[in-house]
């Protein structure tokens, strides 16, 4: 998207809000495919009843196969061959800053960003986005451990749950964020972090499948706004040379943070219990909100 596009375009962030939407569809119907699966599929295949997730990771591992063929096949590399790496060792060892957690946040594996001024607005997009993701994953994670005690959500209930939120983030992606102009990001971004701290503090005080809801519902306006929003702004650093490091590094700092968030969440939840949980989430974004004023 960011090689297709010109720099600060609303052809840019229409093309990132593309991206978000195709997520919110398989949102939509990833959960409640492995919910059919983990109910219908026991019956219908004969599968032991102690495995019934056997079926759903079944299905996940084939989906997943088929997208590394599709990509192989599909997809020529971009990389001209005078510009790979000479052998496997060289390989790595310059990719030595691209899992150095301290090289990440500091950006150090990009050469060339000219101003002082930006490299230090690429560093701080990064720490808010790993922050942001740190928070967000933790609480969504543990969603379905909310729904199942204070509810008793089966899994199927909880796929229609998942449902309604990819429904809504798919709307808000498809009918609101395509629709801001070039520049807007910014406040996009901040407002959606404004609306997921009531949206996460309704979830965890919830007593009442309609408040869990609108809980959920600005929630899913927040997923749908503020990753897209933030990947359009960290598109505008580097080089042409250098753009797929920058969002390689930003994307890294948020697979790392979804990679800790959920124990760190999960590990609170079951200490101090959800309302607990999801107050201290709810106060804890208003730190990326302020950073990203700083932006």
């Amino acid at each position: 998207v960011v090689d297709i596009s010109p720099p600060k375009s609303q052809q840019r962030s229409r093309g990132m809000a593309m991206i978000g939407i195709a997520f919110s569809v398989g949102f939509i119907l990833g959960p409640m495919v492995g919910a059919a699966f983990s109910v219908y599929g026991v019956k219908a295949l004969l599968t032991t009843s102690s495995y019934p997730f056997l079926l759903p990771a079944l299905f996940a591992l084939v989906m997943a196969s088929l997208d590394v063929l599709y990509l192989w096949r599909s997809l020529p590399e971009t990389l001209v061959e005078k510009n790979r790496a000479s052998s496997i060792g060289d390989g790595l060892r310059s990719a030595v800053d691209l899992i150095n957690p301290v090289s990440l946040f500091c950006f150090s594996s990009v050469l060339v960003i000219a101003k002082e001024k930006d490299r230090r607005s690429a560093r701080l997009l990064g720490l808010i986005n790993f922050l942001y993701v740190l928070i967000f994953s933790g609480l969504e994670y543990s969603l379905t451990f909310l729904t199942h005690d204070k509810f008793n959500y089966s899994g199927m209930q909880q796929g229609r749950m998942f449902l309604f939120i990819g429904t809504i983030m798919a709307l808000v992606q498809g009918g609101y964020l395509r629709r801001q102009p070039a520049g807007s990001e910014k406040k996009t971004a901040m407002t959606g972090i404004a609306v997921l701290i009531p949206g996460m503090l309704l979830v965890g005080l919830a007593s009442s499948a309609w408040l869990l809801y609108f809980g959920l519902a600005l929630y899913s306006f927040g997923a749908g706004t503020v990753v897209s929003c933030l990947t359009t702004l960290i598109s505008e650093y580097g080089n042409a040379t250098e753009k797929g490091r920058v969002m390689g590094i930003f994307r890294s700092l948020g697979a790392l943070a979804r990679a800790v968030g959920p124990a760190l969440c999960c590990s609170m939840y079951w200490s101090v219990g959800p309302f607990i949980c999801y107050s201290v989430g709810s106060v804890l974004f208003i730190i990326p909100l302020l950073l990203l004023r700083r932006v």
